[in-house]
């Protein structure tokens, strides 16, 4: 009688060991590990609420005191004991900053650092992307959670991005396009705004944030980004004022092929609105000479600023025409309100859909980005409707720069001014957090910055969820952590009394004893 050949079952068990232990090492923690907003509008982590108290720092740069930026370079002529050198002194700073800042009560960081997240890398290798890794994890080791704002680090754009959207009718004058835009050398998709109207911009934009996501952590077993429960928010954009951009008019300057793109979005949202020429004259109470819907040109107009003599909307003769026949600068009083609102009604849905779409993607790129809040941006003003996209999101934030100098004498601290004697405040011209809170979402505030005589002082974030970072643990130039086995700051006299303020406003922040003053 023949045996049964036992290979097949030897390799059939093996698979479903295999099969096993990627299961294992693929399941993620449960969903209440991870910060949640609560229908409420708080933070919640396992079932309960939570406050953040953050800094801003980059791993990358972070270093001992003493030594330059490029001294602990992984260098290709090193040789292996040089190399651990590095490693090591890298790690010993990285320890010692975490350490600082869990001493201080911070629980929250956000690591301004950019890298290419598709590079591989090893444990120790001294890679910048191991750092980055390092980092977190030391962090993580601390209870500090994570702020990723990496999103803003989507490198350059040039013609060879054509590709990113198989679009052939229009790739020649996209690339052309991208030559004339880029001029002397690329340019950041950050600083192309145009990314919020062109398809194949955006999708290089998307691309490059889901290999964030997707970065592997092997300090954590390969734990994916956008699967970390260390992570409680992530950002889109930081500090990238669209709105006001668009307003100000500096898509005038973007190539004709750009320009081109945004009036037939501007002329599609009028035609759903207004259906035809008799109506939308009814509505503004006037068109200027030569404008149509059916020609496609209408002004994108009334801006913030004049319009540029011949450059707003010349997409085609007519356009030039309309513009030409009023033989003057076009401002805000040449237009009736309501065109005006059109305007900004046009623009504000033109970045609304853009950041939608970024959500939707970002939101399917893990359980983190799935379940922990995502922030549009970090500013853009405190007008109000840059407060009602914020409102969008699932968590509301604003920025500003705190100023410690009184501007009126009558001040008790006269020339000094505190923000804790009216909790809590944004800066002198700015409205209070109340300006821009939702009850359905957290808030926060980003960079508070007390000004002090000194240049070296550090920041001090003062109030609001979830972190009011300030960039304390960077230099004035704000590219690396000064000393992380001294003090804050270089001055012996005062910064004592520094690290004291930032623990006593932390502690006043966490223990919700700093009351918002009622509004007027």
């Amino acid at each position: 009688m023949n045996t049964p050949h036992p290979i097949p079952f030897l390799f059939t068990l093996t698979s479903l060991l295999i099969m096993s232990s990627c299961q294992a090492q693929n399941k993620l923690p449960p969903d209440h590990a991870y910060v949640q907003v609560s229908p409420s509008g708080t933070l919640t982590l396992d079932g309960k609420r939570v406050r953040f108290w953050g800094a801003v720092l980059n791993y990358i740069h972070v270093r001992p005191e003493g030594e330059g930026a490029e001294g602990l370079s992984i260098l290709p002529g090193d040789s292996p004991e040089e190399r651990q050198r590095k490693v090591n002194a890298r790690r010993q700073a990285i320890d010692a900053a975490a350490d600082r800042l869990a001493a201080l009560g911070f629980n929250l960081v956000r690591s301004w650092d950019g890298f290419d997240p598709t590079q591989p890398y090893q444990v120790g290798d001294g890679s910048v992307q191991d750092i980055f890794a390092y980092s977190c994890a030391a962090f993580e080791k601390r209870g500090i959670k994570l702020w990723v704002p990496q999103f803003n680090q989507t490198g350059k754009i040039t013609e060879t991005d054509v590709g990113v959207l198989d679009s052939p009718a229009d790739a020649e004058a996209w690339k052309e396009a991208i030559r004339e835009w880029n001029t002397k050398e690329p340019k950041s998709i950050r600083d192309s705004k145009f990314y919020v109207h062109d398809p194949r911009t955006a999708a290089l934009r998307l691309q490059r944030m889901k290999a964030y996501a997707d970065f592997p952590n092997h300090y954590k077993k390969g734990l994916r980004l956008g699967d970390d429960p260390q992570v409680v928010v992530w950002e889109l954009t930081n500090e990238e004022w669209w709105l006001t951009s668009m307003l100000n008019g500096s898509w005038q300057n973007y190539p004709k092929y750009f320009r081109d793109q945004l009036m037939d979005r501007w002329h599609a949202h009028l035609l759903k609105k207004y259906k035809n020429d008799d109506a939308l004259r009814a509505a503004w109470g006037f068109l200027l000479e030569n404008e149509s819907l059916e020609k496609k040109n209408v002004l994108l107009a009334p801006l913030a600023n004049p319009v540029k003599d011949l450059v707003l909307n010349d997409v085609n003769p007519l356009a030039i025409a309309a513009q030409t026949a009023t033989q003057q600068k076009l401002t805000r009083a040449n237009f009736t309100r309501q065109r005006g609102s059109d305007v900004i009604e046009f623009f504000l849905q033109t970045i609304i859909a853009r950041k939608m779409a970024e959500r939707d993607a970002v939101k399917s790129w893990g359980k983190s980005a799935k379940l922990s809040p995502l922030v549009f941006d970090t500013g853009d003003g405190f007008r109000i409707q840059s407060v009602y996209l914020h409102q969008l999101a699932d968590a509301v934030t604003m920025c500003t720069y705190l100023e410690g100098f009184a501007k009126d004498d009558q001040e008790p601290r006269f020339p000094w001014f505190s923000y804790l004697d009216e909790p809590p405040a944004w800066r002198m011209t700015c409205p209070g957090p109340r300006s821009v809170a939702c009850r359905a979402n957290p808030s926060s505030s980003t960079k508070p910055r007390p000004s002090t005589p000194s240049n070296s002082a550090p920041n001090i974030p003062i109030v609001s969820w979830p972190r009011p970072p300030s960039r304390t643990g960077t230099s004035s130039s704000g590219t690396a952590f000064p000393a992380p086995f001294s003090r804050w700051g270089t001055n012996p006299t005062t910064a004592p009394l520094k690290s004291a303020m930032q623990d006593s406003l932390r502690k006043a922040f966490t223990s919700a004893s700093m009351k918002c003053k009622a509004p007027p």
